[in-house]
């Protein structure tokens, strides 16, 4: 991973500079809603079908090492990836991956915004996203202090 559900993997940013900078300068989604990473699919192995939680985002997948017999399903369409070329689709839509090769695949899959949102709208999606972040902290943080309390006062009494 890369980037992972709003946060990055500063190990992995600093061992990729030009791949981080290049994610980092586009309309990528490094909010919650997105990821980026390497997807590793072994020889004759397959992905069952499934789905993305929003039509917010689109999924490029960049065939980095990509054998024949490797295919992505959306949709009921049938597509290979290729070396050095994007399949960018709406995760939303069902979808599967198959390898059906001696050899593994790699693609580098990157969550985009949808083009059809605007530039405002993607920024008060990534403010939204910002403050429930801060929510989750806050509300995180004041159930731990809770159940520190609940312990200590379960605990035995001690006597000095």
């Amino acid at each position: 991973m890369l980037y992972e559900r709003g946060r990055r993997n500063g190990e992995r940013a600093l061992a990729l500079p030009v791949v981080t900078s290049i994610v980092e300068a586009h309309r990528t989604v490094r909010t919650h809603g997105g990821l980026m990473y390497f997807s590793r699919l072994g020889p004759h192995s397959s992905v069952a079908p499934h789905h993305g939680p929003t039509n917010l985002r689109l999924r490029c997948h960049l065939g980095i090492s990509v054998p024949s017999g490797a295919t992505l399903t959306v949709g009921g369409i049938e597509r290979p990836w290729e070396t050095g070329k994007c399949l960018i689709f709406d995760d939303s839509f069902l979808h599967a991956a198959a390898n059906t090769n001696d050899r593994e695949r790699i693609v580098f899959i990157v969550d985009v915004w949808h083009p059809d949102l605007s530039d405002d709208e993607v920024d008060l999606l990534e403010g939204l996203d910002r403050h429930i972040g801060r929510i989750a902290g806050d509300l995180a943080r004041y159930w731990e202090r809770n159940d520190v309390a609940q312990r200590r006062a379960k605990a035995p009494a001690t006597t000095p």
